[in-house]
């Protein structure tokens, strides 16, 4: 029985932030550069993650591969059986968005452990935070008054590209076949969803 159903392709952000620069969520790769771009003029950090420890590298990387193809498996695979290359124009592109992406980060990012990133977002020092979704718990309990959304990290300038949020289930709980207390488990079940 699976559940806690979490997305980690995404980017946070802060509503109060957009919006008192009269920004939208970005659709496109171009809509991001432009956000970005006033944030930046306005002297406001723009986006942050908690690289220190290794796992937020590898959302980035999740991330930066859901714009390049919806199916990451697939993608995955192809990288590895040689028929996705990294030549490729596409993923050539998409890199070279990566990299323009990278650019907007704040410059500590990779000594930073993801729970002061965390909390530099909350407190509003940070406009974005790439992150998995989980996180949202714990920014609206450090500052209740925040004002988050979340949407899927856009490195296509082709809307549809950028619709997709991969994800996982967090937990999943299972009740043993053969249990004698199989009916009590049933019952108890419901609690952990």
């Amino acid at each position: 029985m699976p559940s806690g159903l979490v997305a980690y392709t995404g980017i946070m952000y802060n509503k109060d932030i957009f919006s008192k620069y009269n920004l939208q969520v970005p659709k496109t790769y171009s809509d991001f550069v432009h956000v970005a771009d006033v944030l930046k003029s306005h002297g406001v950090s723009v986006i942050t993650t908690g690289a220190k420890e290794a796992w937020p590298v590898n959302l980035m990387a999740y991330s930066i591969m859901a714009g390049y193809q919806p199916d990451q498996m697939a993608t995955l695979k192809g990288l590895w059986t040689g028929s996705v290359k990294f030549t490729d124009p596409k993923m050539v592109l998409l890199l070279q968005h990566a990299q323009k992406f990278l650019s907007y980060m704040e410059t500590n990012f990779t000594g930073e452990d993801s729970s002061a990133a965390l909390g530099r977002f909350a407190s509003g020092q940070t406009a974005m935070l790439l992150t998995g979704s989980w996180d949202a718990p714990t920014a609206l309990s450090t500052n209740p008054g925040i004002q988050l959304g979340y949407f899927p990290t856009p490195l296509s300038d082709t809307a549809s590209d950028n619709l997709h949020l991969q994800g996982k289930y967090a937990d999943e709980w299972y009740i043993a076949a053969h249990s004698k207390n199989q009916d009590a488990a049933l019952k108890w079940a419901p609690v952990f969803l």
